[in-house]
């Protein structure tokens, strides 16, 4: 008999991946033998039956819902208090550490104040804690809430996304603003790095993109000797990567360089709009940097920026426009455009030599998405430093 933890594993999938389900619950039977919760798989109206486990299939309420939707008629059809969260094609290739889902089980239970336990190292805006293996988030932090696999307080997943209405990806950043907001004394905690997760999985390169196959799924299933029809799907063409109509609906520029960061515009993107070019001004005040600062876009890649103007103004009231030849960073100059398509994509600026900066105006326009002969030119490219002088400027941000 299954010993009653209060909690359940939530597997959230959609009809139109039905076909992946099987090769989802096979690896969590091959790497999660002692599983000790039951299992809920939410979908809009499949009825999934699988052979290893025992499932509950959960559909919404309302067919025409968005995801926080389906989500919060998810967790109100299910009795515990607690939920592990998944997503369907998040393929596990080793074994799970089920202590250290208990542990933090029961931390969760001692502390209701505490959101989740995230298993995959968001390292940005972290802090040190008392929790072996993870770090806690800043109170205001960047990609606080994050659809990934993590253990979850039900009360207050339902707190972030009832009478809310938003996809996938809107979910994200908006709960994240929630979080940073309405919700300041609410605690996160994330894994602190790879080699040692609690979930062994990787989303950037075994699963689905963009409902295609990632071409690492191969190696992975040929070395667990499982075969999969890879026809039906196809494999994902890494170097066309761009922005999905998923991802555009909720990307903004947000960038960042200092962790309080602010936008004079939203720049919002209609979620069906699939070419897109608006013009973004941006405004930092910056404290004790100097000789070169570290600008952080967004996590977001496979977009252009066209008439990028970088100003400086130095604390004896000088000031500079950057020369773009300079800058170096994840991009590619293409006539006038520099194209970001590497993951995290940043660029460094160099400024004036020992002079401390206290403002940073930044304006140009964003293009997304790029036709396929930028992408495929600028995939994985880093724009380098000119001379070693450069390179070895030391930032501060």
């Amino acid at each position: 008999m299954m010993k009653n933890y209060d909690c359940t594993l939530v597997v959230n999938s959609c009809d139109k991946y039905d076909d992946i389900l099987d090769t989802f619950f096979e690896l969590l039977y091959r790497f999660w033998p002692d599983l000790p919760f039951d299992i809920v798989l939410s979908t809009e109206t499949l009825e999934y039956k699988n052979k290893y486990f025992k499932i509950r299939n959960v559909h919404p309420q309302s067919k025409n819902c968005t995801w926080t939707e389906r989500m919060t008629d998810t967790l109100n059809n299910i009795k515990s208090n607690y939920c592990l969260f998944m997503l369907d094609d998040f393929f596990l290739y080793d074994y799970v550490k089920t202590k250290t889902v208990l542990d933090n089980l029961k931390v969760l239970k001692k502390n209701p104040n505490i959101v989740n336990f995230t298993y995959w190292p968001i390292l940005n805006d972290t802090e040190e804690c008392i929790y072996p293996g993870f770090k806690k988030r800043k109170q205001q932090a960047k990609y606080k809430i994050a659809a990934i696999t993590s253990l979850w307080n039900k009360k207050q997943f339902l707190k972030y996304i009832s009478g809310y209405k938003e996809n996938i990806w809107e979910f994200e950043p908006k709960a994240t603003i929630r979080s940073n907001t309405l919700y300041k004394d609410d605690e996160f905690y994330v894994s602190k790095d790879f080699p040692k997760q609690v979930f062994p999985y990787n989303f950037t390169k075994y699963g689905l993109f963009s409902g295609k196959w990632f071409k690492a799924n191969k190696e992975l299933f040929k070395r667990l000797n499982m075969k999969i029809n890879f026809r039906k799907r196809g494999f994902y063409n890494e170097k066309n990567r761009g922005l999905t109509n998923s991802i555009i609906s909720a990307f903004k520029l947000d960038s960042y360089i200092m962790p309080n960061y602010s936008l004079k515009e939203d720049n919002p993107i209609h979620k069906f709009k699939l070419q897109y070019s608006k013009e973004f001004y941006q405004k930092y005040q910056i404290k004790e940097a100097l000789n070169m600062i570290y600008w952080c876009l967004t996590d977001n890649w496979g977009f252009g920026i066209k008439d990028l103007t970088i100003k400086v103004i130095y604390k004896d009231h000088t000031n500079e426009i950057i020369d773009n030849k300079t800058l170096f960073g994840t991009f590619r100059r293409i006539g006038k455009l520099l194209v970001f398509n590497t993951e995290n994509p940043h660029v460094y600026i160099q400024t004036i030599p020992n002079k401390k900066i206290t403002f940073l105006e930044i304006s140009g326009k964003i293009i997304i998405p790029l036709n396929k002969y930028y992408l495929k030119k600028a995939y994985k490219y880093v724009t380098k430093p000119k001379n070693d002088n450069q390179a070895r400027l030391k930032r501060y941000t």
